[in-house]
């Protein structure tokens, strides 16, 4: 990994703080933990960033090199789909449709440009310094309903200093885990989960417990662990705009490079009318089997 273009920034940042920590640590954020994707990709992308989401649709694209499904399949071929670690009822790996809310899907534990930022994506090929366990703590297997809920709500935020100038740490964002298992509680019944299915205040105490616990766990291994909180920033802002984590189209900006055309739908021709069970011969009918009366 001596080549590896975040390694090196990661020893060079680092030697740079020890003379400079101060200067550094004065740096006023400017993405942070409730920030949309959008801001993160025209963080990467600059100028070019409208024109890369026009083509791309979405801002997860610009992150996401496979569906999200195909991402869990690999990362967790080895995890039973047993339990929703959201709700932490049993999940029903039979029930099938786009929109079923039944359905088993998986789960980004943080929205994708927080998983850039903190962890990171599984990709067919993955340019990352960081062990695969960071990678595995992204996913998760949930309800459809259950994930739609969550959406992109963050379960981490920042924790600033006293004179509200510096991050302190990161940590648990009690107030949207909260707030999504409210929102289950409230239409889990009208959407077909079975009327055993309880969400009583003991399911909610319980369920509340085991996400921060989780979530606990993960900034104990994975975020909050540079001396100098500035440093995990800085380390994110480079992944976020590392050519290689991107879409063809946001590498392409980056090296100022124009996207390839668009390509056109060919027309489709007028179905011909003259098939050939239309042709006399073809398709058997009374009068070419037996003859004409």
């Amino acid at each position: 990994m001596d080549d590896d273009f975040l390694t090196q920034e990661a020893i060079r940042i680092d030697e740079e703080a020890s003379h400079s920590l101060l200067e550094l640590s004065n740096t006023q954020p400017k993405l942070t933990c409730h920030t949309s994707a959008v801001e993160y990709a025209k963080f990467a992308l600059g100028d070019r960033a409208n024109e890369v989401l026009k083509r791309l649709g979405t801002a997860r694209k610009l992150y996401e090199t496979m569906t999200p499904q195909k991402q869990c399949e690999s990362v967790l071929s080895d995890k039973p789909k047993t339990n929703c670690w959201l709700c932490g009822k049993k999940l029903f790996p039979k029930e099938v449709g786009p929109t079923n809310p039944l359905r088993t899907v998986c789960e980004h534990i943080f929205p994708i440009s927080l998983a850039v930022f903190f962890l990171d994506l599984h990709r067919k090929e993955n340019p990352t310094i960081f062990s695969e366990e960071s990678i595995r703590a992204e996913y998760d297997w949930a309800h459809f309903y259950c994930n739609s809920v969550k959406n992109d709500t963050p379960f981490i935020s920042e924790k600033l200093t006293p004179d509200n100038k510096k991050i302190e740490k990161w940590v648990v964002y009690e107030p949207g885990i909260r707030d999504m298992l409210n929102n289950i509680k409230k239409q889990a019944h009208l959407k077909g989960f079975p009327e055993q299915y309880d969400y009583s205040d003991e399911w909610f105490d319980k369920q509340l417990y085991s996400i921060k616990l989780r979530i606990n766990s993960i900034l104990t291994t994975e975020i909050n662990t540079q001396e100098a909180p500035i440093l995990t920033y800085i380390l994110g802002l480079l992944k976020c705009s590392d050519p290689d984590r991107l879409h063809k189209y946001g590498k392409f900006a980056i090296e100022g490079k124009p996207l390839p055309e668009k390509r056109s739908r060919p027309v489709l021709q007028e179905k011909n009318i003259n098939t050939k069970k239309n042709k006399i011969g073809g398709k058997r009918t009374r009068r070419n089997k037996y003859g004409r009366s």
